[in-house]
């Protein structure tokens, strides 16, 4: 062979070597590990195992390898993976908690992300949930998915049998002296015993857990909803507000303090409103059989008409390693219409992105027994006054602590709000000042 066959073969050897080379980097697959929230529930869990292959097919260079946690809390596994150094790159953990990691820097901030995107607009979403994944500095750590606005749920059958404008009917004149004026009217103790067989509400412990009376009062709790210093616990406001949530047992007899989860209240239809549930309502009552109207109104308002909003998003942890693959899936779960219609069908949550609630919408209008005033949970969702859970590594604490003194003793009389908010003041002052 002479000089220059040798050189053409070499030529052509090397030539494909590197279309071998090419051909592994084309077909190499880039791993993306998404750590599930079980929290979120089965169809959630089926959604994403649906939108997999999709996008899989669509970006063949990407492997999604989907990490469920099979026992224990998934928010305690999740941060010993973090710990640990385990490589995740989506995650989804509940509000709470995933905003406790975000300031712990536990997070990636995804406005470069963002601000390269032409997929995902952060100004799509409703100012609730840009408020959420929003820390005190400036960083973005999450893209919002779905909300669990909780607005006012109301028995249309009982307003309609007393001859009264419905929550949905007053509007901006659904206020705090229309519900209490509407709970005292359909609150009816049939046998005269003493006990009704039918309530304004329920426990309206919800009202504090939703701090709708408060909120809404403008009576805020604390400084600022998310990492707060200060404590407002003991101010003029919050404690008026908590003395008329107490009023509501003890002086007027419209609340009914022993019903159970309020989650499961309304279905019973004994209860006139209720602020103890979500854009899930429909699927309760679907599935508690109930053949009474409802329907869906703004929250009780005052000073404001807010209402307290869960807002779920996808993060990506500091641990991973492939970033600019997770945002591609990031992407793709949060903007693919497909996609977000499959969400809808398998979850009925309601969307976070205000482009894609006029199909929540439809598909709620279109269930059996749906409500009078379904654009309402949109009205709700969107409202400017809207407000998140106190956002704070304290706030369990808090929580814990307020429980028993506010259900137990307040509600019951046995406490006056003055001074169990006193206690929770000085006990929280000292907590945010480290002692």
């Amino acid at each position: 062979m002479n000089r220059h066959a040798r050189l053409r073969m070499t030529r052509c050897i090397v030539f494909a070597m590197m279309l071998v080379v090419m051909s592994t980097m084309v077909h190499a697959e880039t791993l993306v590990r998404h750590f599930q929230n079980t929290a979120h529930g089965l169809g959630w869990l089926n959604w994403i195992k649906e939108q997999i292959p999709r996008f899989e097919a669509q970006n063949p260079d990407v492997k999604i390898e989907l990490s469920v946690p099979t026992s224990g809390s998934t928010a305690e596994q999740f941060m010993v993976f973090i710990a640990s150094g385990v490589n995740i790159e989506v995650s989804e953990l509940v509000l709470r908690m995933a905003s406790s990691v975000a300031s712990q820097g536990g997070y990636h901030d995804l406005r470069p992300f963002l601000q390269r995107s032409s997929k995902v607009s952060f100004d799509n979403y409703v100012p609730v949930a840009r408020t959420a994944m929003t820390r005190p500095d400036g960083m973005i750590w999450g893209v919002p998915v779905d909300l669990y606005v909780v607005p006012t749920h109301y028995h249309a059958d009982m307003f309609a049998q007393a001859g009264l404008a419905t929550p949905a009917e007053l509007g901006k004149d659904w206020n705090f002296d229309a519900a209490l004026a509407a709970s005292k009217r359909l609150t009816i103790d049939r046998d005269g015993d003493g006990i009704p067989e039918q309530w304004g509400t329920h426990n309206a412990y919800t009202l504090w857990v939703y701090r709708n009376a408060f909120e809404n009062r403008g009576a805020k709790m604390f400084d600022r909803d998310i990492e707060p210093t200060r404590s407002l616990l003991n101010t003029p406001k919050v404690i008026e507000a908590l003395q008329w949530v107490a009023d509501l047992h003890l002086v007027h007899n419209v609340a009914h303090f022993d019903s159970g989860n309020y989650s499961a209240e309304l279905p019973k239809g004994i209860y006139a409103w209720s602020m103890g549930t979500g854009p899930n309502t429909s699927q309760l009552l679907l599935q508690a059989n109930v053949d009474f109207r409802w329907g869906v109104a703004l929250p009780i308002g005052g000073e404001k008409q807010g209402s307290y909003t869960a807002v779920n998003s996808f993060q990506i942890p500091v641990t991973a390693e492939n970033t600019e693959a997770a945002w591609r899936w990031i992407e793709f779960l949060t903007s693919d219409p497909e996609c977000i219609q499959s969400y809808i069908v398998h979850t009925n949550r309601l969307p976070a992105n205000q482009k894609f609630m006029t199909q929540w919408m439809r598909v709620l209008q279109n269930t059996p027994n749906p409500p009078e005033g379904v654009e309402n949970y949109i009205e709700a969702a969107i409202h400017p006054d809207n407000y998140v859970d106190i956002l704070s590594p304290h706030y369990a604490y808090f929580e814990q602590t307020a429980y028993p003194l506010i259900r137990n003793e307040v509600l019951q009389g046995q406490r006056d709000p003055r001074a169990v908010l006193e206690q929770l003041h000085q006990l929280m002052t000292a907590r945010f000042a480290g002692n």
